[in-house]
């Protein structure tokens, strides 16, 4: 049997969302693709697995529109479809519509370079989700014999590993793992020219800047994490006109030598350093909290009225807005977290030092507050 399911794994901020990203719009653009869900855990639509056969049902009746008559006909006589198991949603909306379309050889081998992307599996709260979407997508090509291929992302986290490690995953997919084995140095340095260049044209800086001493010494930072040359880009972008002054205290800034060591080390210095330029930090971190429980992207809230801000979530978060957060919601109202990794940083105190957020601590707050802003809501 060929090999359905490539599974990339690799620690955080090694670069699998960014590889998925690249490969969404390379097999978009040669009209390979089918769907693709991107997980994120600070995001309540994304973070669950509520939408995902949904989404990709809908992706793919875009794209292939002769299963669109199908699809709509499950979900016309069974309106309750979206209630049932992700086993059964998958295999009415996503299998047997994809299924029935194959029935001549020449369908069958088109359909079978066509690739649904699934990034950050990890990503979902619930554990138990991640496990049954690999049962499902498996149990799809083994007994459905689906032609489809499927790239998911994840980190090596145990229940994962142990389900791709399972008998009825032999023979039907493929690993590959990001670390130093990879070589993403070249990679790294490649999307730090791309973007300096993108930066050059957008303001009034030297052809010649930055040097290609800069450029290696910000490969050198990153450790192989892709994280953080995006991060740090990112920061330099978000200051108009002052590009070669971010740049310069990126290059500055060193590991505190009681803090991480390894390859998060260089990561979680430049975490602080970029905290270290917010005002009101005590502030943002307390937001930051909401985030982390899945409050601050909620479509119920709105997070500048929960905080009584007098200033626009764009202005309240600062240098983080498209660095380490997202503002985001149909009035700019709500926001997320970017990186899994700036999560982490955030709720390990030997990482992150005086910018530790003990989490536990502001539970009672975090449901007191949401309980008197549900009471004037109302």
């Amino acid at each position: 049997m060929d090999r359905s399911i490539m599974w990339l794994t690799g620690g955080a901020g090694e670069g699998k969302s960014a590889i998925a990203q690249s490969l969404v719009e390379l097999c978009h653009d040669e009209n390979l693709l089918l769907g693709n869900f991107f997980c994120g855990r600070s995001d309540g639509t994304r973070n669950n697995a509520r939408a995902f056969v949904a989404t990709l049902a809908y992706q793919i009746l875009r794209l292939a529109p002769a299963v669109e008559t199908q699809i709509l006909s499950v979900i016309e006589n069974d309106p309750l479809i979206f209630e049932r198991s992700l086993d059964v949603q998958f295999k009415q909306l996503i299998v047997e519509p994809l299924s029935s379309l194959c029935t001549t050889n020449s369908t069958q081998q088109s359909m079978s370079n066509r690739v649904i992307v699934i990034d950050g599996l990890d990503e979902l709260l619930n554990v138990q989700q991640q496990v049954e979407i690999i049962q499902i997508i498996s149990c799809a090509i083994r007994e459905s014999h689906l032609p489809v291929l499927f790239f998911i992302t994840s980190r090596p986290e145990l229940q994962i590993v142990r389900q791709f490690s399972s008998y009825e995953m032999v023979g039907i997919y493929e690993r590959l793992l990001l670390g130093n084995d990879y070589g993403p140095n070249e990679d790294i340095r490649q999307f730090l020219e791309q973007s300096f260049a993108e930066i050059r044209e957008s303001n009034a800086v030297s052809p010649q800047w930055p040097s290609n001493e800069d450029i290696l010494a910000l490969v050198q930072k990153s450790h192989g994490q892709f994280v953080y040359a995006a991060t740090a880009v990112k920061y330099i972008q978000s200051t108009p006109h002052q590009p070669l002054d971010e740049l310069q205290n990126v290059l500055n800034t060193v590991p505190d030598n009681g803090g991480s060591s390894g390859p998060f080390a260089e990561l979680d210095a430049l975490y602080s350093m970029i905290l270290s330029s917010v005002p009101n930090t005590n502030r943002v971190l307390y937001a930051l909290g909401m985030a982390i429980f899945n409050v601050a992207s909620s479509p119920h809230l709105d997070v500048r009225e929960f905080m009584k801000l007098d200033v626009g979530l764009d202005t309240f978060f600062s240098r983080l807005n498209g660095t380490l957060v997202r503002v985001e919601g149909p009035r700019m109202s709500n926001f997320c977290i970017l990186h899994a990794s700036f999560q982490d940083f955030l709720q390990d105190r030997s990482r992150s030092k005086k910018y530790f957020m003990p989490i536990e601590s502001y539970r009672t707050q975090y449901l007191a507050q949401i309980l008197t802003y549900i009471g004037q809501c109302e």
